[in-house]
């Protein structure tokens, strides 16, 4: 790889180093055998942009509805459309959350690996919960009862 900063070089020259990643490019920063890579928030949301969620909508004998997202395997159950939106908004916030405070333990879990990206945008994005609803809202597939 080309153009790898050395961690000692980086901590010397830190507020430069911060902006040129801010306003130039991502960096690639070596520290003894690791390598890392240093990039805005923007750039990642960017990046993420791709990974939407898709639910499975299904409508309950008692009228609730019942959303699930086909991707990450998490379920609400709601009396109503709207509000099934926000809890699975809430829901998807709150695993995201689970994720990051226990990250070696979801992301070493072969069934809960390919949940990152999905999961990284919405921690991205847990602030604003409108936009964290974007990440599946276009994407609710209506399922009959069989």
């Amino acid at each position: 790889m080309k153009s790898v900063l050395n961690a000692t070089d980086v901590r010397k020259n830190w507020s430069s180093f911060i902006d040129d990643v801010k306003w130039k490019r991502p960096a690639l920063v070596k520290r003894n055998r690791d390598i890392l890579i240093v990039l805005p928030v923007d750039l990642m949301e960017n990046m993420l942009a791709e990974y939407m969620l898709t639910v499975d909508l299904c409508q309950e004998d008692d009228g609730s509805y019942t959303g699930i997202f086909k991707e990450i395997d998490l379920a609400v159950n709601s009396n109503d459309m709207d509000s099934l939106e926000d809890e699975l908004a809430k829901e998807l916030i709150e695993y995201s959350e689970d994720y990051f405070n226990d990250f070696r333990f979801y992301y070493e879990s072969s069934n809960r690996k390919s949940h990152f990206p999905y999961v990284f945008r919405a921690y991205l994005l847990s602030d604003n919960i409108d936009k964290v609803k974007k990440i599946f809202s276009s994407n609710i597939k209506i399922r009959k009862k069989v």
